[in-house]
């Protein structure tokens, strides 16, 4: 009966020993799998069993010694790892490549458009423009106007300080015909001011109340002998004043001084 008991309880403790090493051996086992996988994303594992197994098979054979076989694996798994990191470099360099090249479409596109855009934008130099707005051109012929205005008011000063000779006639029933020199920018009022001081009958007489009358036409006080010049004014005879003969007498003075 002992013996019997001895026996039950020496199988009790081998199953035990088994179930621990069966254990063991499966933890063992769940840990090398988890060590032999790789991420390849965020939610996505692959295992490299096949591959470990593959290549072991290739470099041992036989029996080997359990410190060969280690060095053996960890030599596998090491140039496996370092593959790895030298895809993982590789495709780095073709992405950063990637996006100079497609930076450089980019430029290229970008400085094809300026270049069009560019062109679209000259001038055709057959083309007349001058129709449309030039600031700068508007500024230019604005001083070159203004320029010509001075230019011609310089020379109508000039001409207004022209002598000339007005001849006329006192009617007092004479008849008598007189001269008088004056500016062409006097006015008929400043004329007929200096004439009366020539008659002494009128001399006292306001000019305001003497006319000045040229072909039937009484000529306003405030008018002057270059605004005729100017205008070139006629009567019903001709031309109001003769201007052109005091212009042709002082070429004809201007001879004769020079032959003297």
């Amino acid at each position: 009966m002992g013996d019997f008991n001895s026996g039950a309880q020496l199988k009790e403790a081998l199953d035990k020993q088994r179930e621990r090493i069966f254990q063991e051996t499966q933890r063992k086992k769940v840990e090398i799998q988890q060590k032999n996988k790789v991420v390849i994303g965020k939610e996505k594992f692959v295992a490299q069993s096949d591959f470990l197994e593959s290549e072991l098979k290739t470099k041992t054979y036989g029996l080997v010694a359990l410190r060969d076989f280690q060095r053996i694996k960890d030599e596998v798994l090491k140039n496996e790892s370092k593959k790895g990191v030298d895809k993982k470099r590789k495709k780095l360099k073709e992405k950063v490549k990637i996006s100079f090249d497609n930076e450089d479409e980019e430029a290229g596109v970008e400085e094809t458009a300026d270049n069009t855009a560019f062109k679209k934008l000259k001038k055709n130099p057959t083309v007349d423009t001058s129709f449309l707005p030039d600031k700068e051109r508007e500024e230019q012929e604005k001083k070159l106007k203004e320029l010509e205005l001075v230019k011609w008011l310089e020379e109508q000063e000039i001409i207004k300080a022209e002598t000339i000779s007005i001849p006329y006639t006192y009617w007092n029933g004479t008849g008598k015909n007189r001269e008088m020199k004056c500016l062409k920018g006097d006015t008929i009022g400043k004329f007929l001011e200096n004439c009366k001081n020539k008659f002494p009958e009128i001399k006292g007489i306001n000019p305001e109340n003497l006319m000045f009358i040229k072909s039937d036409i009484i000529i306003p006080h405030s008018y002057t002998f270059y605004e005729f010049y100017l205008k070139k004014t006629r009567g019903k005879n001709g031309p109001l004043f003769d201007f052109e003969d005091v212009k042709n007498q002082k070429i004809k003075d201007l001879s004769v001084a020079k032959e003297d």
